[in-house]
C-alpha cells in the first residue's frame, strides 16, 4: 500500500472512534438528566422500570431506584441479568 492510503485509513478510523465516542458520552449524558438518549433507541421496557438502549457498539442500562437514577453500561452481549 502506498504511504497516501495508509495515512487515509488511519485518520478515518481515528474520525470513527471520536464519533462513537462522542455519540456515547451523549448519550450517558442525557439519561443522567433523566432525558432520552439521542444516538440510542429504546430496546425495552422490564417490569422494576428498567431501561434498556442500545447503541453502536453498546448498551445501556437506565436502573430508576426511587429518586434515585442507576446507569450501567455494557457492550452490545450484555444482558439485563447480567447487571443485576
Amino acid at each position: 500500500m502506498k504511504k497516501h492510503t495508509i495515512i487515509k485509513t488511519v485518520v478515518i478510523i481515528i474520525f470513527l472512534i471520536v464519533c462513537i465516542l462522542t455519540m456515547f458520552f451523549a448519550d450517558i449524558n442525557k439519561i443522567l438528566e433523566n432525558k432520552s438518549p439521542v444516538f440510542s433507541l429504546q430496546k425495552q421496557i422490564y417490569e422494576d422500570k428498567t431501561e434498556e438502549y442500545i447503541g453502536f457498539g453498546y448498551k445501556i442500562f437506565k436502573i430508576v431506584d426511587g429518586e434515585e437514577i442507576k446507569v450501567k453500561i455494557g457492550t452490545i452481549f450484555s444482558s439485563y441479568d447480567s447487571i443485576k
